[in-house]
């Protein structure tokens, strides 16, 4: 399938984004680079479960809401509230009684309005989320649906960003354009069985099958950043969950990235470390079910810390930067999107340099955070419509950047009624624009800005 032209741009970013874009609030970027330490530097941890419940509240309208500490969690978060910018973690919804949406903001800051994930009424359903602490250390989960009832909420963490403060080097990301490297459903069928676990070479991995390098074959790259997409659709297909994991688990590992029923498609961004050898491990909990695997970029260790490239810098709340309803995007069909007025709205805070900087005057006291080469953003796709009334639809779409050829990969896939989240590490073209692609059907998509990768 040819992706066609691009489309005249018809929609602009919405209204509102320069003055949100105003709201960061990470120590990271200054005019001159020196004290940056490790800010914006990622730490891999282990994946940890570090809260679970089977009560937590679900309503309509205001929603019912809970508080999960982050500091000190698990045993595997540093306590310093002064050290942790963020906690990446996947969280995932399970048992919920009606359908509805998962946001999350720091514990004592204003709901910003935008989601992490979308559930179905008792269906499991997980997606990476960057979750800030509040003032106490904390973050606030606000469930919403159609009406009340309790739902189980897991969150599972598995690596956090540091701040200036911290003194520790960790590995800087570098994005880059979607690039499949394992699809288990070609070219000959061999998928993942039941309680089976697969090794997957990371460093020195190349285009699927035997294309051009991807991630250098080097022992910096010490974590990457993966699409991972369970295709569940097999007649020996089950319920499951599948784990991406450093080592072979001696049995069911206890924490999860996808979580799919049978039939299904599911996809969801993992943040993994990398084994000394060079590989992870994919593990498959019920069933016989294919994978397929897209990196979006990589960690690399022992950068200059007089550079910026590579730091992320957190958002105190995710914004919605993109909602294309009602208006959709037609099967096989791209448009573009110019972040540029975003990136030069940008500001960033340095606490150390300027003590008195907040959140109520941080747009008087940002300063430039230097180019922008990345987001990291929650990509919901919905409300998909049929092009032929009698014929039921799913798709996929895809995000890369403008100036690339179009990718083999995959960002999220969904059907007809419902709406699936995957957050995304989304590579800006040159001239600081995205492109995104529809494969079937008439679909829509919403963007929640997460982050900004800096790239100088």
């Amino acid at each position: 399938m040819t992706a066609h032209a691009p489309r005249t741009k018809r929609r602009a970013l919405i209204a509102g984004v320069a003055l949100l874009a105003s709201g960061f609030l990470p120590a990271v970027p200054t005019a001159h680079a020196a004290g940056l330490n490790a800010g914006g530097e990622f730490h891999p941890l282990p994946p940890t479960r570090i809260f679970e419940t089977a009560s937590a509240p679900v309503d309509s309208g205001a929603g019912g809401t809970i508080t999960v500490p982050l500091l000190g969690a698990g045993g595997v978060v540093p306590t310093s509230g002064t050290e942790v910018l963020a906690v990446l973690a996947n969280i995932t919804v399970d048992r919920a009684p009606s359908a509805g949406y998962l946001s999350s903001y720091p514990t004592g800051v204003a709901d910003p309005g935008s989601s992490n994930l979308n559930f179905q009424a008792g269906r499991p359903v997980g997606n990476v989320a960057l979750l800030r602490p509040g003032a106490d250390g904390s973050t606030t989960l606000k469930l919403v649906a159609g009406g009340p009832g309790t739902a189980r909420v897991l969150v599972d963490v598995f690596g956090w960003i540091s701040s200036s403060s911290y003194t520790t080097p960790g590995g800087r990301l570098i994005s880059t354009a979607p690039s499949r490297i394992l699809d288990t459903r070609s070219p000959s069928d061999t998928p993942v069985g039941a309680g089976s676990t697969i090794e997957l070479q990371v460093r020195g991995a190349g285009l699927w099958p035997g294309g051009a390098t991807v991630v250098p074959n080097d022992p910096s790259i010490t974590g990457v950043v993966l699409n991972l997409t369970v295709d569940n659709a097999r007649q020996d297909s089950a319920d499951t969950y599948v784990s991406v994991l450093q080592e072979a688990p001696s049995g069911p590992p206890s924490t999860s990235n996808v979580n799919v029923t049978k039939g299904l498609a599911k996809a969801n961004l993992v943040f993994s470390p990398i084994a000394p050898d060079g590989k992870v491990r994919i593990y498959n909990f019920a069933g016989s079910t294919n994978v397929i695997v897209d990196v979006l970029g990589y960690f690399r260790s022992g950068a200059d810390p007089a550079t910026r490239a590579g730091r992320v810098v957190p958002l105190d709340s995710s914004f919605r930067a993109l909602d294309t309803r009602p208006t959709p995007l037609q099967a096989n069909r791209v448009e573009d999107w110019d972040f540029a007025p975003f990136i030069e709205s940008v500001k960033i805070c340095d606490t150390d340099a300027q003590p008195t900087c907040d959140r109520t005057n941080i747009q008087t006291l940002g300063v430039s955070p230097g180019p922008i080469g990345s987001l990291i953003a929650n990509l919901t796709g919905t409300a998909l419509e049929r092009q032929y009334a009698g014929v039921p639809v799913t798709t996929y779409l895809t995000v890369y950047p403008s100036d690339s050829a179009r990718p083999e990969a995959s960002n999220v896939n969904f059907g007809e009624g419902i709406d699936v989240p995957n957050m995304a590490v989304v590579k800006l073209s040159a001239d600081k624009k995205i492109r995104v692609f529809n494969a079937f059907g008439n679909a829509n998509y919403i963007l929640d800005v997460a982050a900004v990768v800096l790239s100088d």
